[in-house]
């Protein structure tokens, strides 16, 4: 039986010259882009953004446009969604509390995006998709709660490992009809070429296999959070952030994928929903919470 891909748009190749030789092509949402950059073979999704932040331009937010815009196309072969969140295990008494305080106000997370993370939550259970966020220790609380450099570094490792766990996991765990898993968080850890330095914080080499190698890395970048970040706005790509009304993809390499999304012309609403504080990266618990994170290892503790 031959797979057909969802029907795209015709795109358009713009500007080559500004971004050396990456090929970028342009479409009308995120919807039909995501259909022709992501082969159907694929068993394994990493999505990663740029985090909205207190500090950074008031906007629409990647993952605001990912459920409103992805979430319904994916999802007719959609299995699993992992998100780089947690629910505050209360067995773990207060330091589990106050570390959850402590990365929300390290990573500043602006409070929308606590009632955005529910609805997304929402939209995948309604599509009849489990999600799954990260599995928390009570040792990793006491790290995480300390609140300096080690923190944010064990932090890190935390998010890495448990993205990881689960990506590896769930391809096993899907039908036939659904057989596609999307694991939902930070850009770096995504990365299948991390920066130097920065591979112990990229889970794509962990998943690879589980993958059966056809993990596809795809980065969503608000204009106005890229301009803003540093690294972001060195990329050879940036220029088009500028002034960009339509879905753009750069292919980096095999697999590889940054979709730069329209600028948002207005203010990010404060979504729907509401849910207990969670931790980190995409960032707050469901009111309900999540599938158990799938096995593969002991719990963390």
């Amino acid at each position: 039986m031959v797979e057909e891909r969802l029907p795209v748009p015709t795109s358009t190749i713009v500007r080559p010259a500004l971004v050396e030789d990456r090929e970028v092509r342009e479409f009308p949402d995120l919807a039909s882009a995501l259909a022709a950059i992501v082969p159907p073979g694929t068993r394994l999704l990493g999505i990663g953004e740029l985090h909205a932040r207190t500090d950074r331009p008031t906007v629409i937010s990647a993952l605001a446009r990912f459920t409103n815009e992805a979430l319904p196309a994916l999802a007719p072969r959609l299995s699993h969604l992992v998100l780089e969140t947690w629910t505050v295990d209360q067995r773990c008494g207060e330091v589990a509390t106050r570390a959850t305080e402590t990365i929300q106000r390290q990573v500043r997370r602006p409070a929308s995006t606590q009632s955005e993370l529910g609805l997304l939550v929402e939209r995948s259970r309604d599509h009849g998709v489990k999600v799954h966020a990260m599995q928390v220790g009570c040792d990793d609380y006491r790290a995480i709660a300390k609140g300096d450099d080690d923190a944010i570094a064990a932090m890190l490792d935390l998010t890495t490992a448990e993205l990881g766990r689960l990506g590896a996991a769930l391809p096993a765990q899907t039908s036939r009809e659904r057989p596609l898993v999307v694991v939902y968080g930070g850009a770096m850890h995504n990365d299948r070429s991390p920066t130097p330095g920065l591979e112990p914080w990229s889970y794509a080499a962990a998943v690879e296999a589980a993958s059966d190698h056809t993990f596809v890395e795809v980065d969503l970048i608000v204009p106005e959070l890229g301009l803003a970040d540093p690294a972001t706005a060195s990329q050879p790509w940036a220029r088009l952030l500028r002034g960009n009304q339509r879905v753009v993809t750069v292919r980096r390499a095999e697999r590889s994928y940054v979709v730069l999304l329209p600028e948002s012309g207005t203010k990010a609403s404060a979504g729907h929903g509401k849910g207990p504080r969670a931790g980190v990266g995409a960032a707050a618990a469901p009111s309900e919470p999540p599938e158990p994170p799938a096995p593969s290892a002991p719990p963390r503790r």
